[in-house]
């Protein structure tokens, strides 16, 4: 055998090796990068798993301080309403020649979500609603009904009654939320005292 042969032959050995050696380490390569991946696609995962975490964490602690906040309101409101000591006090008039009947906050505090009721003979003659009345502010109301029990009890002669007998009920709310409720009857007529209900039991 020559010696060119047996060249040829030592370099083909050697390629051989070097193929082998290329192929195991392309596999070894393919397999880490296959590894890579998998590592790489579940950090994405927990990454993800993480954020929505956050997100949620994010939520409970907004509706934490939302309650909190609500406890904190509902106690301030309550507290204000325990030491709330606005006294009210309201004025029913009856105009016999307009035939109206005035409701008066005769107070220096408004009152809030006024229902007010005021019936004669057995009849309702005014039944409404306010959302807000200020401080000495009037309500009017024309009783027709009134007129009619008036000349009903004349046998319809017109002749001026100078008094009637009204009954009022007024429910309403102080601006610190403390609720009120007052009832009342009185025979009214012109130039007599009108009708008053106060929460004060010393006045």
């Amino acid at each position: 055998m020559e010696i060119t042969d047996l060249l040829s032959i030592v370099i083909a050995f050697i390629g051989a090796v070097c193929a082998v050696i290329a192929l195991f380490q392309s596999h070894s390569a393919h397999k880490a990068a296959k590894n890579a991946n998998t590592l790489s696609e579940a950090a994405n995962e927990l990454a993800a798993e993480s954020v929505k975490i956050a997100h949620g964490a994010n939520d409970l602690a907004k509706d934490a301080n939302k309650i909190s906040e609500d406890a904190n309101t509902i106690s301030k409101r309550a507290l204000g309403t325990s030491r709330d000591q606005t006294v009210y006090r309201w004025k029913v008039q009856w105009d016999t020649e307009r035939r109206q009947i005035a409701i008066t906050n005769d107070s220096a505090s408004p009152a809030l979500d006024v229902s007010a009721i005021i019936r004669s003979e057995d009849q309702t003659i005014v039944n409404t609603r306010r959302q807000r009345l200020e401080p000495f502010e009037q309500m009017t109301f024309n009783a027709p009904l009134i007129r009619e029990q008036l000349l009903e009890q004349l046998d319809g002669t017109a002749i001026i009654i100078p008094f009637v007998n009204l009954r009022a009920s007024i429910i309403w709310n102080s601006e610190l939320g403390k609720h009120f409720s007052l009832e009342g009857q009185q025979l009214l007529s012109d130039g007599d005292d009108p009708l008053v209900l106060n929460t004060s039991a010393n006045s």
